[in-house]
């Protein structure tokens, strides 16, 4: 889930959002609605939340963060005695 904030809400038109750098965008929508069911990919994911106003001004913000499911292989080896 994407939550954002518009600070001057008077004049949004549209929001929208990217998951791959603004290669592909979501569809736009309306200020206030967050956005649902955002898969995140293993690795490193850069978000990006659109938003224009009336005048054609665009604001963006991203935040960027990875994602580790992969569970670390450890290999135990207990120490072996030597003779001297």
């Amino acid at each position: 889930m994407i939550n954002y904030t518009v600070r001057d809400v008077n004049n949004v038109q549209a929001c929208w959002y990217s998951t791959n750098n603004g290669i592909t965008n979501s569809s736009k929508t309306t200020y206030g609605a967050n956005f649902t069911n955002v898969i995140s990919t293993e690795g490193s994911n850069n978000w990006i939340v659109y938003c224009n106003d009336t005048f054609g001004n665009l604001g963006l913000t991203s935040v960027t963060f990875n994602k580790d499911t992969i569970k670390p292989l450890i290999d135990f080896v207990s120490p072996t005695e030597t003779n001297n």
